[in-house]
């Protein structure tokens, strides 16, 4: 238990900017790469240049074809790696769906990535950031630690809601520090004071420490430049309650860490896998690509969110230029 002063201290919001990127669904790989590059990761360098702004980007993969692609822009985004505003988190070749494959393919996901991280940023990949996996099995504390990562942060799986963190126990009675997104990756899309503070409410119910993560980011969400404007009204009328910054999600990470260190309280201990239930189609015309004129109909409105609403602008393909 928690001495009293040490659970009435200042609450501080870590919004996290982030974006997923699904290598193949429902685009081509090409187009995925295309609204994820030039849509999405151009307009996140253009934005850290201009203000106080971080973002996530997930896999290595995306930086390699960047750096093929559009060396321009690689060497923008690299540098901002470089400096800490832009995070790799997560850090695999590809995001794995950690339930289907088996250990070999799981850890070469993880070496490939790192090793590539390494190489062309000089930086360490210390959050595991599961966004997308529809569960984990009960080994990766063990393959994740091993691997160099101190931290967790997933999205399914969950068989217990409160606390949002904890230890995870692996098989080998490994111990890996984990956090719960309980409002997924999107807590805190909306950027106004009633949506932000709902959120904040939600996570604070569930929160261990004084530290609330929010997440900011979707699949193919524009990085919003209003942000930093919507964290300084925060701060301004809501700031009594809890301080909200732009950061990392290592950032988060590091303080909870250090607030368990200083604080008279031991985190909860939880075992076992995290499972999901996948839905799977039975129909199996449902199966195949989707037609042609579907795709490119859904792919000409990329999400931009205004306040409360998202709003469709439209887009065409051009060269990656």
């Amino acid at each position: 238990m928690a001495k009293e002063s040490f659970l009435e201290e200042k609450d501080t919001i870590y919004l996290v900017p982030n974006a997923h990127f699904d290598a193949l669904w429902v685009f081509t790989k090409e187009e995925h790469l295309y609204i994820n590059l030039m849509l999405v990761l151009k307009e996140v360098a253009e934005l850290v240049e201009k203000v106080d702004f971080k973002f996530l980007i997930e896999q290595t993969y995306l930086l390699e074809e960047m750096e093929k692609r559009c060396p321009e822009l690689f060497t923008k985004i690299a540098r901002h790696i470089t400096n800490g505003d832009i995070e790799i988190a997560d850090g695999e070749y590809l995001m794995a769906d950690t339930m289907l494959p088996e250990g070999e393919t799981l850890i070469r996901e993880i070496m490939d990535g790192k090793r590539y991280a390494k190489k062309k940023f000089w930086v360490d990949v210390p959050v595991m950031w599961q966004a997308d996996s529809f569960g984990l099995n009960a080994q990766l504390p063990q393959i994740y630690k091993k691997s160099g990562y101190r931290y967790v942060a997933f999205r399914r799986g969950v068989s217990k809601r409160k606390p949002s963190e904890f230890l995870w126990e692996g098989l080998d009675g490994t111990r890996i520090l984990t956090h719960w997104m309980s409002l997924g990756t999107r807590a805190g899309l909306y950027l106004t004071l009633p949506k932000l503070e709902e959120s904040y409410e939600k996570l604070k119910e569930l929160a261990t420490t004084s530290h609330i993560l929010m997440p900011s980011g979707d699949e193919v969400t524009v990085p919003q430049p209003q942000m930093p404007d919507a964290v300084r009204e925060w701060n301004d009328k809501k700031g009594e309650i809890a301080r909200m910054k732009i950061a990392t999600s290592c950032e988060f990470f590091e303080a909870l860490e250090k607030e368990a260190e200083t604080g008279d309280f031991e985190f909860e201990v939880r075992k076992g896998e995290k499972y999901s239930m996948r839905v799977r189609l039975s129909n199996p015309s449902l199966h195949q690509p989707l037609p042609f004129n579907i795709r490119i109909a859904s792919l000409t409105n990329i999400n931009v969110v205004y306040g409360e609403h998202i709003q469709f602008q439209p887009h065409t393909f051009n060269n990656f230029s």
